[in-house]
């Protein structure tokens, strides 16, 4: 009899995009009747003892008592297209990978870039954008593009409160074009989403509203900076009972 599937676990980022589920496999009750009970089931674990999980596996624990699922909240999976909302939730699967293994090889992990969200914003046909950045920048790129996701939909309520999914144009990766240029040239129409990923897999979601009878160009996106690592200066230590160089 295989394994039991049991949900045990449900952690929503503070993004409200990404799900994570931790299930466990929980091995079936031997028999009561020990007649019954096939060999080596003398004990819980015996051949009644879970066996390896399938699917996406933590490599950190070599027996796979539980696994990880990684998926979008129904809002998101309403609204944005799938293969965005898959990029994104395979972004979130290779740093819980990543974390994972620090742990099993006890390598800390030292992160070399953080991503910053930025909206810019052009009125009429103005080619100059004002641009402002948007909470605070993280070491984590799936959680700043989840986050972009849920900012976009707060930012844009008459696009999120219709009835239907809208038209979304999806920009390809351009190789050497970063945000925030990769983000702005996309290119569409009124009721239309300009999404794409530049080449450091940074989302950026492009639209054009009507205020007031004026064009307001506005765009969100993820920008990734490298992170500085200032080395302190050794201090010399004197030993207690030994001349420091120079002295007397």
């Amino acid at each position: 009899m295989p394994p039991k599937r049991r949900v045990i676990d449900v952690d929503v980022d503070d993004s409200d995009i990404i799900e994570i589920h931790s299930t466990s496999l929980t091995a079936p009750r031997p028999p009561k009747n020990p007649r019954t009970m096939p060999p080596g089931a003398n004990s819980v674990q015996g051949s009644s003892a879970p066996r390896p999980a399938s699917g996406v596996a933590t490599p950190a624990f070599p027996n796979k008592f539980f696994t990880l699922s990684i998926g979008t909240n129904s809002t998101a999976s309403l609204f944005f297209p799938d293969r965005t909302l898959a990029t994104i939730a395979e972004l979130r699967q290779l740093e819980i990978h990543a974390v994972m293994e620090a742990f099993q090889t006890n390598v800390p992990i030292n992160p070399h870039y953080r991503y910053t969200m930025t909206s810019d914003t052009a009125v009429g046909s103005a080619t100059d954008f004002s641009s402002l950045p948007v909470g605070q920048s993280t070491p984590s790129l799936s959680f700043a593009n989840a986050r972009l996701l849920h900012q976009f939909l707060a930012r844009n309520s008459r696009l999120a409160e219709k009835n239907e999914k809208p038209k979304f144009v999806l920009l390809a990766p351009i190789k050497g074009v970063k945000n925030p240029k990769f983000a702005h040239l996309h290119a569409v129409r009124y009721d239309e989403v300009g999404c794409g990923f530049d080449e450091d897999n940074c989302l950026s979601l492009f639209v054009s509203e009507l205020v007031e009878g004026e064009r307001h160009t506005k765009v969100l996106y993820v920008e990734r900076t490298k992170v500085e690592v200032i080395k302190e200066a050794k201090v010399p230590t004197v030993v207690e009972g030994v001349k420091a160089e120079g002295g007397s």
